[in-house]
């Protein structure tokens, strides 16, 4: 009996590794900096911009799809809830919302696009296809 207790409490324990980070910070983990590293270089995407560049703007759009922002004012509001935790991610000041709307009105979105190809082939391997039989008949399911 004490066996399977010490067992499941094994089993049971946290990773503290991420305690305290922000859910924003855990997701980008995942994201190699090389792979956007490389996708700048390639479309020169930070060429004509001083502060907002493509990492900054990536994260900060991810937060807003993750917190469901659907304005960029909502969006950089939300974000001041945030503004002493985002130095884990090289971000040391918050944009204002004309910067924001400014670089997602100039920047190519061909860098974005590449950024998750980069990241899908980076991944392809632990990927497990998902059925999408709602999308089709149900004697043919579809796999992606």
């Amino acid at each position: 009996m004490m066996f399977e207790v010490t067992t499941l409490y094994n089993i049971m324990a946290k990773n503290t590794n991420l305690t305290g980070q922000p859910v924003i910070c855990q997701l980008l983990s995942f994201l190699p900096r090389q792979i956007v590293g490389d996708c700048v270089s390639d479309h020169q995407s930070d060429r004509y911009y001083k502060t907002m560049t493509t990492w900054k703007q990536l994260v900060f759009m991810g937060y807003g799809v993750v917190t469901k922002c659907y304005s960029l004012n909502s969006l950089c509001k939300n974000l001041l809830f945030l503004e002493d935790r985002l130095t884990y991610l090289g971000i040391n000041k918050l944009p204002a919302v004309s910067t924001l709307s400014d670089a997602n009105m100039n920047r190519d979105s061909g860098v974005f696009a590449s950024i998750y190809r980069q990241l899908y082939k980076h991944y392809k391997d632990v990927l497990n296809p998902v059925e999408c039989s709602f999308l089709t008949d149900d004697k043919i399911p579809v796999k992606l």
